[in-house]
């Protein structure tokens, strides 16, 4: 009976209570719905029916509470409405964490680099500030930006003006370094690792030595928005909203830094992605990681693909479009520290295999012809094998595409869209990308909206082994 009204008698204390619930529920249903709408990933009517389903939660809180002299029913709203708000309050915070950490590794606005002061290893010079009567070698263009601010800053810390000599390649200083033509060195870190790929430099680190380094921040070249082929006198522009259906190409680029204490960086994976919305189709391909191309950089002179990413992912793009005569629109670059989270973050994924073999990098991991069922750590093995094969380097290209096959269609996922802010969020640190928030956003939404497969298909190039001396060696 305790639902029963108590006659005669007034709380103006339950009263205050019964306003502070329902403005609370509101509050916290118009900012989760604002929020839903804000980041577009919802379908129209899924939006609706999910907006419609708050306001009558609202409503039912309402109803609870108002008879403020039915004790159960006020007690009953007034739980029922704190729990409401908190739900929905803790909802709209993560949907706008969800898609500020998606503004985050979508085309980061600055990139940085380290440019390093080296010497030879035996040179006696231990700090800048010993170095006064130094000519210094830097490269000609090559990160000239980086190079001109650090120099400048090295010469305010001596000074005087650094007197320096220029040279068109890496490899070309690194000899006018060990060759005492030039008393240091000022270049990109990640130089000495590409100098280290060939045997001729395979101990650069042992016989240079770093003074000193600077970061510097660079701010990269905006990444051009597709738009479609302009239409014809008789036919209507195109409309805004429709451009998300326009076929787009997105670059892969896979790098080989393994652990935070990892050095090398190189681009081993370039596959290239074009995508049909309104067929559902992805077309894959894969160029092999010593395909032997000039690189934009070069002046037509040519190296190894996997070389360009010294130069940076605008090399890459570049050396890219120019080898295959496309646009690239956008690129997407991960780590192999970055591969094994995502993986894991979406809870495995099942790779088809060509062949059955043991990875030559771990004898703990044995693949089997068809099906596997692979976690993060598995999958890097898988793709990085290459000596098992007979077609070494070119197997592991399609063992990439393989690879990449599975995790678009365990991203699409209804399931996986669904928990589409927490998955960014726990592999927000492991890639960065320059596909606009609106495509992803768009493309999420129709997946929900009809959910289905996509036709992937891979293809990967080919060509005839050779020896041959890059271009930044000559």
């Amino acid at each position: 009976m305790a639902d029963q009204p108590v006659r005669g008698k007034k709380d103006p204390g339950r009263k205050v209570v019964r306003y502070l619930i329902i403005v609370l529920a509101a509050v916290a249903a118009s900012a989760f719905g604002v929020l839903l709408a804000r980041t577009r990933l919802l379908p129209g009517a899924y939006l609706g029916a999910c907006c419609a389903a708050l306001a009558l939660l609202v409503l039912a809180i309402c109803a609870l509470v108002w008879r403020v002299d039915r004790t159960g029913r006020f007690v009953t709203g007034a739980v029922l409405g704190v729990l409401f708000a908190a739900l929905l309050g803790t909802g709209a915070f993560f949907l706008w964490r969800g898609m500020n950490v998606v503004n985050e590794v979508i085309a980061p606005e600055s990139v940085t680099a380290d440019i390093g002061l080296f010497v030879r290893t035996d040179d006696p010079a231990q700090t800048l500030g010993d170095m006064q009567d130094y000519r210094f070698g830097v490269l000609r263009t090559l990160d000239r930006e980086s190079v001109n601010e650090t120099a400048t800053e090295f010469g305010s810390i001596l000074g005087a003006a650094l007197e320096q000599e220029e040279y068109d390649s890496f490899f070309q200083l690194a000899d006018a370094l060990l060759g005492d033509e030039v008393g240091a060195a000022i270049m990109n870190t990640a130089y000495l690792d590409v100098l280290a790929q060939s045997e001729e430099y395979a101990d650069i680190h042992d016989r240079l030595r770093e003074i000193t380094r600077m970061t510097v921040e660079i701010t990269p070249a905006p990444t051009p928005t597709p738009s479609p082929e302009p239409p014809k006198a008789t036919e209507a522009p195109v409309p805004v909203e429709d451009l998300s259906d326009e076929v787009f190409v997105v670059y892969l680029c896979g790098i080989d830094k393994r652990d935070e204490s990892s050095v090398q960086h190189f681009n081993d994976v370039n596959i290239i992605a074009t995508i049909n919305p309104e067929t559902r189709q992805v077309l894959l391909l894969s160029t092999p990681r010593d395909y032997f191309v000039p690189l934009s950089v070069s002046n037509g002179e040519k190296a190894q693909i996997n070389h360009a990413w010294a130069y940076g992912m605008q090399a890459c793009v570049d050396t890219l479009e120019d080898l295959y005569d496309i646009h690239i629109d956008y690129y997407f670059r991960l780590d192999f520290m970055g591969f094994v989270d995502i993986v894991d973050a979406l809870g495995g994924i099942t790779v088809d295999s060509q062949f059955a073999f043991t990875s030559g990098h771990n004898s703990s991991y044995h693949f089997v012809e068809g099906e596997n069922e692979l976690d993060g750590e598995a999958a890097l093995y898988f793709v990085r094998e290459r000596h098992e094969f007979l077609q070494g380097d070119r197997q592991r290209g399609r063992n990439e595409m393989a690879v990449v096959r599975a995790i678009i269609k365990k991203a699409l996922s209804v399931d996986t869209l669904k928990n589409f802010g927490p998955l960014v969020e726990s592999v927000k640190d492991s890639f960065d990308t320059s596909v606009p928030y609106d495509v992803i956003a768009d493309l999420v939404r129709e997946q929900l909206r009809t959910g289905g497969s996509w036709n992937i298909v891979t293809s990967s190039v080919n060509g005839e082994d050779s020896h041959a001396v890059p271009w930044d060696r000559t």
